[in-house]
């Protein structure tokens, strides 16, 4: 894996932008972002991604710019 020096890759930015677009459904979002089609690797990138730090760092500030409110992530 590359480098990235705790920055996003361009793939992981596009996941949180895909998520906030998507509710907080990891899995679509990593099904719009990366070359799967594979609902169960969507799901296993999802998890992966939002492991990562770098990635939950992003998703706090967008939750804190105000560009996704906590309760679209836990609504039904």
């Amino acid at each position: 894996m590359a480098e990235t020096n705790g920055k996003l890759t361009y793939k992981e930015k596009q996941f949180t932008h895909e998520l906030v677009k998507n509710n907080g459904n990891g899995t679509k979002a990593a099904l719009k972002t990366y070359d799967t089609n594979n609902y169960k690797v969507a799901s296993a990138i999802a998890s992966q991604n939002l492991d990562k730090p770098r990635v939950q760092e992003e998703l706090k500030k967008i939750l804190e710019n105000g560009e996704l409110k906590l309760n679209k992530l836990t609504s039904k």
